[in-house]
């Protein structure tokens, strides 16, 4: 499970994430939504060690890591992966399916 207890991250003296709470069941999904610049990927950043928290906890199975560096955290079997763009066309997987499909014609020839 990950818990995130009255986190707040900021960039410099500029707060951006104001006391935010959270757990995910380690077998449930959480979305975490908002409007552009709400502070979303901020907060997953700060989940995985990439931006320090100034207040609040992150746990995970039951450990603070709060203080632990992203590669600790990954050991642990935690890790953040980007979303690829939101052109659907740059999709990786759109591409090798095209390409699948590509091959698929060309050896019907």
């Amino acid at each position: 499970m990950l818990e995130l207890v009255d986190v707040r991250v900021a960039y410099g003296r500029t707060e951006i994430i104001h006391d935010v709470s959270l757990e995910v069941p380690g077998d449930g999904v959480v979305a975490v939504m908002g409007h552009n610049g709400a502070g979303k990927t901020t907060l997953l950043r700060a989940a995985v060690g990439l931006l320090p928290v100034t207040r609040g906890k992150i746990i995970f199975d039951g450990e603070d890591i709060t203080g632990l560096r992203p590669a600790a955290r990954v050991a642990r079997g935690l890790a953040y992966v980007r979303r690829a763009s939101s052109r659907s066309d740059s999709s990786p997987a759109r591409r090798t399916c095209r390409s699948s499909q590509t091959d698929a014609r060309t050896a019907r020839s």
